[in-house]
């Protein structure tokens, strides 16, 4: 249950556009399975990066540079204090001290973005279109595809969530042709891209030949507005395998 002397209160915007650390946003997730209100917060504003990356980088400039009072018609010129109350809303309240240093010129730009979005046109059902409102049966272990050849093969399962979705990935790691372990580690990334040609960077891990790994993540982007899941060496910046849904 969720009070008003509950920590994790006001972190759901945070984590929706990960401003969360990997141990606060660990700590924030077990607290999401306990907590239908927060799992409710997080599903309220989880379409908030979807929205963002329709924002064409040059229409964000051109509000920036528009004259005072011209978007008044349509949205309202943003108060001055818009982006610190949003900042605080966007951070845990122990992180407050790292944010006073924002320049003017990144809070101008943060203003833009949040007029642009707000006159975005949003479909009836919010900015993820035929989403799944709740919790749904998780869909089974589906074979990645390989992209270029490589040692690695993978599964990937994904399961709905009340505040988004859940992944779970089993990664196996060619034994050496000597039967041995392999001692060099290579690194690897977990990548999501949402149909909005949003990708977002869910977990790396490192491992060697010879064993099999099983990375997790979570992420507020629904299951059915999931495009595809890549894995990515970190060594080459190379897609070595892809699952589309």
């Amino acid at each position: 249950m969720t009070t008003d002397l509950d920590p994790f209160a006001h972190w759901d915007a945070a984590y929706v556009l990960g401003a969360l650390d990997a141990d606060d946003r660990r700590a924030y997730e077990r607290h999401l399975d306990d907590c239908d209100h927060c799992s409710m917060a997080v599903a309220e504003v989880a379409g908030v990066p979807a929205l963002l990356g329709r924002v064409p980088a040059a229409t964000a400039l051109e509000l920036d540079r528009a004259p005072r009072g011209l978007h008044s018609d349509v949205a309202g010129e943003p108060p001055r204090d818009l982006l610190p109350k949003l900042l605080e809303r966007t951070r845990p309240p122990r992180r407050w001290g790292r944010v006073g240093g924002v320049g003017v010129g990144l809070a101008a730009a943060a203003v833009a973005v949040v007029v642009a979005v707000s006159v975005l046109p949003t479909s009836p059902t919010g900015p993820y279109p035929g989403a799944p409102q709740g919790p749904s049966a998780p869909a089974g272990a589906q074979p990645m595809a390989a992209v270029v050849p490589s040692p690695l093969t993978a599964e990937v399962s994904v399961s709905a969530q009340q505040w988004g979705t859940r992944i779970d990935v089993v990664c196996t790691y060619e034994e050496p042709s000597d039967g041995g372990y392999g001692t060099d580690r290579s690194e690897y990334e977990l990548l999501l891209t949402d149909r909005s040609g949003v990708t977002t960077s869910l977990a790396t891990w490192s491992a060697a030949a010879g064993q099999t790994v099983t990375p997790s993540a979570t992420t507020s982007v629904p299951m059915l507005w999931i495009d595809r899941i890549d894995i990515r060496s970190v060594d080459t910046d190379q897609v070595l395998l892809t699952r589309a849904f």
